[in-house]
């Protein structure tokens, strides 16, 4: 999302994760995204973002990581 901090993003990926959650909530699913603000390209920060997302998984899934 350009020209978005780390903390408004933050705010949209809850909203997303709450609204499946109201309108999945029969269906099993987890919700894990990777969140980065930092990095000189776009490249970096997708890769960075992409890194943080998969240790999201890692780390138990249904979860947000942006550190």
């Amino acid at each position: 999302m350009p020209n978005t901090t780390k903390y408004e993003a933050m705010v949209v990926v809850y909203k997303i994760k709450k609204t499946l959650k109201v309108c999945c909530g029969v269906v099993n699913y987890t919700f894990s995204a990777g969140i980065a603000d930092e990095g000189d390209t776009l490249a970096e920060m997708i890769k960075l973002a992409d890194e943080r997302l998969y240790r999201a998984k890692k780390e138990g899934r249904n979860r947000i990581v942006s550190k």
